[in-house]
């Protein structure tokens, strides 16, 4: 098939991770084109689909529902629309709602389920969000491809720069991903500095982001790295002793998330200690390769200790890899790619006849 697949961003993990489907849905078959339209998303699709001809319009949707106005100009077209869904608005709520909030939520998914009923199927990105999504727009053929890691790809990331100016003995505790989004424990992180800072000098947090919700008062023992390209980033990744991931819990919604950036200190052999929420947990095995801790005193104990037991950072790094390579691999993906794709293939053709 020849497939139009329609993302909104070209920079970030997101990007990485529609890259990564792009390639798969390359490797069985299919011809992808892929556009990023940053603004007036439906002209460019309408001009996509103006002059060539598709089989398939593959929309990224998320709690922006930056692109979901796309789909009814595909099915105007009586292509087949897939949705590959990331969230939902209230994900971006924390604490207790406003007013204004829960009727911004109640239009959105409105709109959103309206224009739900122009759509073929859904990819789900975890089992909580296909759950959750299932109330919440109209029902259709779905299946749930959790992220993935591409391996040889990763394997080109094999430049090593020690992030400067550490010293070699250092212990480098490393956080990544977009902080802009409330979602990322980086209040929680910056206490947790503070609490190793006077317990042991020798152990530093570097955060890499673009941009940062939360605005930091502790520079002792925090590096703030901005704008650090993707290849620099596996860098630090594979010179840093511990991967963070933690999140809040928003009160709006169930943790739905897929994290790449578990996958990605996973790939290199860190272990990781994460917020217990979702999907995490079936990442993270808790004591096995990492540790799944809500506690600030009890993560800057497992910090600690993995500082003073390096062989048993050294195992649980080791153990990480060999899940990730298992649980989250490309083959796995391939795999549901291709029997969800065929309902939409033999339709094609039965129409074609």
């Amino acid at each position: 098939m020849r497939i139009l697949y329609v993302t909104n961003t070209i920079e970030g993990a997101a990007a990485i991770n529609s890259n990564n489907r792009r390639s798969v849905l390359t490797s069985i078959g299919h011809a992808v084109i892929v556009i990023a339209p940053l603004r007036h998303c439906v002209q460019a699709v309408f001009e996509q689909l103006r002059r060539t001809r598709y089989d398939m319009v593959y929309v990224r949707v998320d709690g922006s529902y930056a692109l979901d106005p796309v789909s009814p100009v595909a099915w105007l077209y009586h292509i087949p629309v897939i949705w590959e869904v990331h969230g939902f608005y209230e994900e971006n709520i924390f604490g207790r709602a406003s007013r204004r909030q829960m009727c911004v939520s109640l239009i959105k998914n409105v709109i959103r389920w309206c224009i739900s009923i122009t759509v073929s199927g859904y990819v789900f990105v975890s089992d909580e969000l296909s759950e959750y999504g299932s109330r919440k727009i109209v029902r259709h053929p779905s299946v749930v491809i959790a992220n993935f890691h591409l391996h040889h790809i990763r394997s080109e990331h094999r430049v090593t720069q020690r992030p400067m100016p550490f010293s070699e003995d250092a212990f480098l505790v490393l956080w990544i991903g977009n902080g802009r989004y409330r979602w990322h424990a980086l209040d929680m992180i910056e206490t947790i500095a503070k609490s190793v800072y006077l317990k042991d000098k020798n152990v530093y947090f570097l955060l890499a982001s673009n941009q940062y919700w939360h605005t930091f008062s502790w520079y002792k023992n925090i590096v703030l790295l901005n704008h650090v390209p993707s290849d620099v980033i596996h860098s630090y990744i594979r010179t840093s002793d511990i991967g963070l991931a933690l999140y809040h819990a928003s009160v709006s919604c169930p943790f739905y998330f897929s994290p790449m950036k578990i996958i990605d200190y996973m790939l290199e052999r860190k272990p990781v200690i994460a917020s217990p929420y979702g999907q995490i947990n079936r990442l993270v095995v808790n004591g096995t390769t990492g540790f799944t801790e809500t506690s600030v005193d009890a993560i800057v104990r497992n910090i600690l200790f993995l500082k003073e037991h390096r062989s048993v950072k050294h195992t649980m790094g080791r153990s990480g890899y060999r899940h990730v390579m298992t649980v989250c691999n490309e083959a796995t993906a391939k795999k549901l790619y291709r029997q969800f794709f065929s309902q939409f293939i033999h339709a094609k053709r039965k129409t074609t006849i």
